[in-house]
C-alpha cells in the first residue's frame, strides 16, 4: 500500500518514520497498522499508483468509518442450558455464582478467636485465604497484611 504525507509542512517529506521510509512524501506501508500509527502523528493518505487519493488513514477516520458495526446483544442463560425457541426475557436466568462475604478482622478478633478454638480456628480463616503457618501470631499477622487491615 502507498501512502502520502498530505499535512502542511510535511509534503514533499524524504526520511525515515516508523518502519516507513518515505521519498518526496510517498512511502510503501506494509501493515494497516503501521500506516494508522503514523496516521495518528501526521495527515497521511492512501494514494493508487497514479497518486490518486484512496481513503485517509488515521486513527480518527478508522473510528468514523466503523461506528456503524455493531455487536448482536444476547440475553444469557443458565450455563449449561441451551435457550429454547419461544424463551422470553423472562426465562432469562442469571449467573449462579455464589456470592463471598468479605470480612476484615481486626487483630483483636483474631486473638480472640485463637483463645477459643486455637490454631485450628484460625487455619479455617486462613486456608481459604492461601495463607499457611505454623504459629498462631504468625497466622494473625498474614491474615490481617492480606486482607489489608494491618
Amino acid at each position: 500500500m502507498k501512502f502520502r504525507i498530505d499535512e502542511k509542512g510535511w509534503k514533499g517529506f524524504s526520511g525515515n518514520m516508523g518502519t516507513a521510509l518515505f521519498v518526496d512524501g510517498i512511502a510503501e506501508i506494509a501493515s494497516n497498522y503501521e500506516a494508522l500509527r503514523i496516521g495518528s502523528l501526521v495527515r497521511l493518505v492512501e494514494v493508487d499508483d497514479d497518486g490518486n487519493e484512496l481513503r485517509i488513514a488515521s486513527p480518527t477516520q478508522e473510528m468514523v468509518e466503523t461506528r456503524g458495526l455493531s455487536a448482536e446483544v444476547v440475553a444469557y442463560h443458565k450455563r449449561g442450558v441451551e435457550p429454547e425457541e419461544g424463551d422470553t426475557e423472562a426465562s432469562v436466568v442469571e449467573d449462579e455464582t455464589p456470592v463471598v462475604e468479605v470480612v476484615r478482622y481486626t487483630e483483636d478478633q483474631l486473638s480472640a478467636l485463637a483463645d477459643k478454638g486455637g490454631i485450628a480456628a484460625l487455619r479455617e480463616i486462613a486456608g481459604p485465604l492461601g495463607v499457611k503457618g505454623t504459629s498462631i501470631a504468625g497466622l494473625i499477622d498474614e491474615i490481617l497484611a492480606l486482607r489489608g487491615t494491618q
